[in-house]
């Protein structure tokens, strides 16, 4: 080796590492969407608390009705039931038009302290009072849905019309009109068209006199019978007046008719509700 001068020997080139004390830019945030606020509805009205101990061995179960919808709930369930039920009655009255809805039942204050008896009396006294609605005809309450169906039934036992017609239409509906293709049977009451209404009348007195002979004798009728002399135009009217009067028992209560083997079943409801 020589004594000159040498070159530096050549060394190997580092790897840069990263600046670690620099902080990297943020990322921009994606916004939230921002959730549509839905309106709070008011807080439910306090309950009165009902403060009935649990049943003894062998006692029947301790049941309170809701003043609103009628039912029975137990004493542990009832205060759950009442927000719902009043959630529901609200949404109901919503659909009705303004002039026919009504506020929400409620129960003083003193029915907590009452004893479930009295409590319970109460309930259905508010309930059948702001709830149900009146027939004017019968005097028996309904639902509101329920009503409708039973109005125009009961009116025409009432010999009313319903919806009530205007005097210049009640007038033109009661002018003369040709006699009718199908006839009603004043021992039955169902219609028949004028080619076997006369086939039919003589089986149904048969039929009658039959059901009659079955009966004890204090509890028999004559067989119905069309008067001589009648107006044709309203041969149905007649018979169906004879058939209301003749055939149809009334009840002693709201004055309705049904037959015999119904006016039984009838007449255990119509009278529990004419003594209260």
């Amino acid at each position: 080796m020589g004594c000159g001068s040498s070159t530096p020997a050549a060394q190997p080139q580092q790897a840069k590492q990263p600046n670690r004390g620099v902080k990297s830019p943020p990322k921009p945030q994606k916004q939230r969407s921002q959730k549509k606020q839905t309106p709070t509805r008011p807080k439910p009205t306090p309950l009165p608390k009902l403060n009935y101990s649990s049943r003894r061995m062998g006692e029947g179960p301790r049941d309170v009705f809701c003043h609103i919808c009628g039912r029975k709930y137990t004493v542990h369930s009832i205060n759950l039931h009442i927000p719902q039920c009043e959630e529901i009655y609200t949404q109901r009255q919503e659909k009705l038009p303004a002039s026919k809805r009504k506020p929400i039942p409620q129960l003083p204050k003193k029915a907590g302290r009452m004893k479930l008896e009295a409590r319970n009396e109460l309930a259905m006294k508010i309930y059948h009072e702001h709830v149900m609605e009146t027939c004017r005809f019968c005097k028996r309450t309904f639902l509101p849905e329920s009503l409708e169906k039973h109005i125009p039934h009961c009116a025409k036992s009432h010999g009313e019309e319903w919806p009530p017609r205007k005097k210049a239409e009640y007038l033109r509906a009661n002018q003369p009109t040709q006699a009718p293709n199908t006839m009603i049977c004043h021992i039955c009451g169902r219609k028949y068209t004028t080619h076997s209404i006369d086939i039919h009348v003589p089986q149904c007195q048969k039929l009658w006199n039959e059901r009659q002979a079955k009966e004890p004798p204090s509890k028999r009728k004559p067989c119905p019978q069309m008067p001589k002399r009648y107006d044709k135009n309203k041969q149905n009217e007649v018979a169906m007046d004879i058939f209301n009067k003749h055939a149809m028992s009334a009840c002693k209560y709201c004055g309705r008719t049904f037959y015999e083997d119904r006016l039984a079943v009838h007449i255990r409801s119509c009278e529990r509700h004419h003594k209260k």
